[in-house]
């Protein structure tokens, strides 16, 4: 189970030991890429990483990040709203730095490995990064970084890692 794994719910009296420490390590991913690039739209950053976005009509899926003969190539359900649209791309861009080479599909099919993990680590740079380029979207989501992680279609399990380290680490 992925509670499990990366350690305890929201809420819970002891610390989510396992999600701190994979936070700090994301966490000091995205701190390099804006030291690298500085704080750019998603859509800049993609670009600045010579990703070529694709707007693509599919029904099932909302985002794929694949590499074809060294192109890194980012596919985006062309019936995303804006903001979910970052959000995507943004998880996607976390799938390139974070788990460079690692093909989701064939893990699914051909392992007995779940990408669960991966998923949620590029929704936690995806997260990161977004509250750190639009402080002023969090701002008007209340400052409730869990409504904040749904504007932009990214994971609860996400925003519960998060949930604890907005106020130590992301805006100090």
């Amino acid at each position: 189970m992925l509670l499990h794994i990366w350690g305890e719910k929201r809420g819970r009296s002891r610390r989510n030991r396992g999600g701190t420490r994979v936070f700090h390590k994301i966490f000091a991913i995205v701190k390099s890429v804006i030291s690298r690039y500085g704080l750019l739209p998603p859509e800049e950053l993609a670009g600045g990483f010579n990703v070529v976005t694709l707007d693509v009509n599919t029904k099932q899926v909302r985002g794929c990040s694949m590499t074809i003969a060294g192109r890194r190539l980012i596919a985006l359900n062309s019936s995303l709203s804006n903001q979910y649209r970052r959000g995507v791309l943004l998880h996607e861009v976390g799938h390139f730095l974070l788990h460079p080479g690692v093909n989701r599909f064939f893990l699914e099919r051909s392992t007995f490995f779940q990408p669960g993990r991966y998923e949620t680590e590029a929704d936690l740079f995806a997260l990161t990064y977004l509250l750190l380029w639009n402080r002023d979207g969090f701002e008007e989501c209340g400052y409730d970084v869990f409504r904040f992680a749904e504007c932009y279609g990214l994971s609860r399990r996400a925003a519960e890692v998060v949930y604890g380290e907005v106020e130590k680490n992301i805006f100090s």
